[in-house]
């Protein structure tokens, strides 16, 4: 019997992801036009990215960027590629390392109070979808249906 690497199909749950990641993709690409400066005065939108916070203009270009990535994430695994895995494990990473990084720098930040509570709660979720893709992708990298990662021989 092949395996899912080989057969061409991959697990419904990371299409399921991949369909997740191009959701939230466009998300971000409507909340840059609803949240557009010369509709709406005082640009108030802000992003992070790698720990840093961004204002304004910047954090416009950053959520374009992060926009197409998830949405480069999301035809990745649709099509059942590898690379899409690839890129979703290193924004995981990515994305883990900006909510501790973002934790530890902003701490003792007047104002960023909550926005550290925030990411401090949120930490844990990224871990866990770090690993969830990190478990589910394994197989897949490696050509192996996911599940079969041991051997029932004696």
């Amino acid at each position: 019997m092949a395996s899912d690497a080989t057969s061409g199909r991959w697990p419904l749950d990371l299409k399921i992801y991949g369909a997740l990641n191009g959701i939230w993709g466009l998300g971000l690409l409507f909340r840059l036009i609803v949240q557009n400066p010369f509709v709406r005065p005082g640009d108030s939108i802000q992003a992070v990215i790698g720990g840093i916070k961004f204002y304004g203009g910047e954090a416009r270009a950053v959520l374009l960027i992060q926009s197409v990535i998830y949405l480069l994430i999301a035809n990745g695994i649709i099509q059942q590629r590898r690379w899409g895995l690839v890129a979703a494990l290193l924004y995981a990473a990515q994305v883990v390392a900006a909510h501790l990084l973002f934790v530890i720098w902003n701490a003792g930040v007047p104002g960023q109070e909550i926005h550290v509570k925030i990411a401090a709660l949120e930490g844990p979720a990224m871990v866990l979808i770090l690993l969830y893709l990190w478990i589910r992708s394994r197989g897949l990298l490696r050509g192996r249906a996911p599940g079969a990662h041991f051997s029932t021989a004696g």
